[in-house]
């Protein structure tokens, strides 16, 4: 029998960080993208504590490989989330440096040679988890 992974997402105050983290959720989620209203901003480290067996996740949305790799190091991130129109590339570069990476995709609209599906798939992309969402809930993990 497989194992359910949760990721709850959106943390931005220790208190909720505190509290959600009681119910042992797998993975917690931190937005590094200004644009989102669960953007997590300039939080301290020391208020992202989470307790051990909890994994820590940063969503990142067509972000710069130096940027994710210092939130990393800064915020001790488990494993990064690209949430933008990255390339098969930049999660091979990520890799590389040794992070864990998923990849969001979007299947809500067709695609092509020109979105990230597609490249991913026929390159297998070294993401080891792919998440495809939006108007679909399939989660395919495989760590």
């Amino acid at each position: 029998m497989s194992t359910l992974h949760v990721k709850i997402c959106g943390m931005t105050e220790k208190e909720n960080i505190l509290s959600v983290s009681e119910i042992n959720p797998g993975f917690l989620g931190f937005i590094f993208y200004p644009a989102s209203k669960r953007f997590i901003g300039d939080i301290e480290p020391e208020n992202m504590q989470v307790p051990a067996g909890i994994k820590k996740v940063g969503v990142f949305v067509n972000s710069s490989k130096e940027n994710i790799i210092s939130k990393v190091e800064k915020y001790k991130l488990d494993l990064v989330q690209l949430h933008g129109d990255e390339k098969p590339e930049q999660c091979k570069e990520l890799s590389e440096e040794g992070l864990k990476v998923i990849k969001a995709f979007s299947i809500d609209e067709p695609q092509t040679d020109e979105t990230p599906l597609l490249p991913c798939l026929a390159t297998r992309c070294p993401a080891p988890a792919t998440i495809n969402e939006d108007k679909v809930d399939i989660l395919k993990v495989s760590f």
